[in-house]
């Protein structure tokens, strides 16, 4: 059975920010790493120049030579070591992010529906739950809107009805009523929109 992190088909969600963590990893590490090179090959130099013969020479180079055979791969490896775990684990803050990304854009193409999912090991775990919030309150607030809309154009077509039955034709009333119906259809027209979207 393959291992539950084998399943993860990009690694790169937001290569900007994980490659930038994994740069800034590497350049710690390497500059740490300076810093002891310094202090473990320092005083062997210091030996030495300050060694008076040359069979002590000759052992504190073999010494160094050794060392820096030793050393330095070492140190390239673990900066690359630390610049993969860093991308993997910048992937577990990139992740959320380009998920709350997609559902901010799915909620203003007016897919309310839409809910955020996190992985259980990605981090900003309380996000979801935050999104998911604003989700079911905009479609809330879009259905009251919707039953809003629905009641207004009923009302102004009764209103119509009711106006034709007197039998008395008003201008002013006919006009104003067709700029109700006219807004009414516009709002109608942002809600399929919004729904197909």
């Amino acid at each position: 059975m393959a291992r539950r992190w084998f399943r993860r088909r990009n690694f790169l969600i937001h290569p900007t920010y994980q490659l930038a963590s994994a740069f800034t990893a590497i350049i710690y590490i390497l500059a740490y790493s300076m810093l002891l090179a310094f202090l473990i090959f320092f005083p062997l130099e210091w030996e030495f120049t300050a060694a008076g013969d040359f069979q002590e020479q000759l052992e504190l180079a073999q010494q160094i030579l050794r060392l820096h055979g030793r050393v330095w791969p070492s140190i390239l490896i673990i900066a690359l070591l630390v610049g993969v775990h860093a991308v993997l684990r910048a992937h577990r803050t990139a992740g959320p992010l380009f998920r709350l990304q997609e559902t901010l854009r799915a909620y203003g193409r007016g897919q309310f529906g839409l809910r955020m999912r996190l992985r259980r090991r990605d981090w900003f775990r309380e996000l979801e739950a935050c999104v998911n919030e604003l989700g079911a309150s905009l479609q809330e607030r879009w259905a009251r809107f919707e039953a809003r809309r629905e009641n207004a154009a009923k009302g102004v077509e009764t209103l119509r009805r009711h106006l034709q039955g007197c039998g008395g034709s008003d201008p002013l009333a006919e006009r104003l009523l067709a700029q109700v119906r006219d807004e009414l259809e516009a709002l109608r027209r942002e809600a399929e929109a919004r729904g197909t979207a």
